[in-house]
């Protein structure tokens, strides 16, 4: 007992018998949680980066998804606009048999609106011609926009394509190793699983928001053809006083996106 004093016991074998046993007990248990903990950094390691990685590619879908709805939603106004628009130049310029030709709600909206004098006739049409000439501006950035989104989206998810596929062909040639320890290869496996999901990710997402260029384009490009027919009637209207059979069928038509109750409004509430 004199001599463990002594030498301070510094070393698990200058313990006593008694002792030696619980020391190395303890020096084993540190070992293992050692073990156990470099273990948890790696999984922990491995999580954060996939949470890191699906948040940004999540983010960018969203953000593309928030724009696409965007203009989107911008649909229905635009087409009540070119409705009100059309029915407004058939009630001033439409000769009477077009208007009696019309359906019955159609001419109930028609005959609500008031009928401009002559010598304002000029005003009014030239007044809806540059309203129709500001919303066919506001569709022409909005193509713009679309195209610029697409690109960004694009461009965003090549790289990030390209920085895994390298990313994992590295991880694949690692796991050829037979120098890897088991911890190691577990390791190493799950990171490349988890690489390849990512990659998946950011393909579909891909896939997912070009679809969604296609649908907005597509739409805007309709809105504006609508738009500039019923800006050429209104300049056919102001040149000529009157419209062609052919272009009051053209209107009638895009009426028929005006919804019910705004065609059956009175013509205080109508007015453009």
């Amino acid at each position: 007992r004199f001599a463990f004093t002594a030498r301070g016991a510094s070393d698990p074998c200058d313990s006593p018998p008694r002792h030696r046993s619980t020391v190395l007990a303890m020096a084993l248990l540190r070992a293992v949680a050692a073990a156990a903990l470099a273990g948890s950094v790696g999984a922990l390691s491995i999580r954060s980066r996939q949470d890191r990685a699906v948040g940004i590619a999540a983010a960018r879908h969203l953000t593309s998804a928030d724009v696409y709805a965007a203009y989107t939603s911008e649909e229905p106004f635009v087409e009540s606009r070119l409705a009100l628009a059309s029915a407004r130049l058939l009630q001033i310029v439409a000769p009477a048999n077009a208007a009696a030709g019309a359906s019955a709600p159609l001419a109930r909206s028609a005959s609500s609106y008031p009928q401009p004098q002559p010598k304002n006739l000029t005003m009014a049409l030239s007044k809806q011609s540059d309203m129709l000439q500001g919303l066919l501006s506001h569709l022409k950035l909005s193509i713009k926009s679309i195209n610029q989104e697409e690109a960004s989206g694009k461009d965003t998810t090549k790289r990030q394509v390209e920085k895994l596929q390298k990313r994992l062909a590295q991880e694949r040639q690692q796991l050829n190793s037979s120098k890897l320890s088991d911890f190691d290869r577990r390791l190493l496996t799950n990171r490349t699983r988890t690489d390849e999901e990512e990659l998946h990710y950011w393909t579909r997402s891909r896939e997912l928001e070009h679809g969604m260029f296609h649908s907005s384009l597509k739409m805007t490009h309709g809105l504006m053809a609508r738009t500039k027919a019923v800006i050429e009637a209104y300049k056919e209207a102001i040149a000529t006083g009157k419209i062609t059979p052919k272009v009051a069928a053209t209107l009638k038509a895009i009426t028929q996106k005006l919804p019910k109750a705004l065609m059956e409004m009175p013509a205080a509430a109508a007015t453009i």
